[in-house]
């Protein structure tokens, strides 16, 4: 199976840039309201440098705050990538290492809500089929004594979980919205900070439990 990770999207993003998307979003600043820009074929050098920069800078959590998280979505021909990446408490409730039963349960209850597509989100029409799935909870529950180790390390202060899905889509031009359901199943989730990149088009919008819905257009 192919683990598809935010350096991917991050790729994919890059990748579309130079085809000619213009100037790059950068998920640093906080938007109310979806922001689209054009397509535009006229870049430069100097705009090339700030995508690769913004993306070395932004390839995970802009910032670790509670109750939030951050979606990448990247729709290139009839593939589309999406890539969540969430403080663990925003998930949890906790974000140190799952000791109790408890919260092991607690972790495999977020692994299933997360490997249930309509836990996540739910397409306008039957546009995409689930192609590859894969879930990282190896900072609060690692799989093997070693990673055990190494992520009690990395992971003293903060620790996240990412989900990233990968789908084809027979009519790419059909797509033109995604409702986020993470809000239903996550009731400590305030706002999900969300980017998105066609062929044509880029955007980005915050989504709040009563606006949950991706506007691609």
């Amino acid at each position: 199976m192919i683990k598809i990770h935010v350096k991917l999207i991050n790729y994919l993003a890059a990748a579309l840039f130079v085809c000619g998307l213009g100037m790059p979003i950068s998920l640093a600043a906080e938007h109310n309201t979806s922001d689209n820009t054009n397509h535009n074929t006229s870049h430069n050098k100097s705009h090339e440098q700030d995508f690769a920069q913004s993306h070395n800078h932004h390839s995970g959590l802009q910032a670790h705050v509670h109750g939030e998280a951050e979606l990448t979505l990247v729709l290139e021909r009839q593939q589309l990538h999406i890539n969540l990446a969430a403080p663990a408490e925003s998930l949890l409730g906790f974000e140190h290492q799952a000791h109790s039963q408890r919260e092991k349960n607690i972790v495999k209850q977020v692994v299933t809500h997360l490997s249930t597509l309509d836990h996540v989100i739910k397409f306008k029409a039957n546009t995409c089929q689930l192609t590859e799935q894969h879930i990282d909870t190896n900072s609060v529950m690692p799989i093997t004594p070693t990673q055990k180790q190494t992520d009690r390390a990395e992971h003293a202060e903060h620790a996240e979980i990412t989900a990233s899905y990968e789908f084809a889509c027979q009519r790419p031009k059909q797509l033109t919205s995604i409702s986020l359901e993470l809000f239903t199943h996550f009731k400590r989730l305030t706002k999900i900070h969300t980017i998105w990149l066609t062929e044509h088009q880029q955007g980005r919008q915050v989504l709040t439990p009563s606006s949950r819905v991706l506007s691609l257009r």
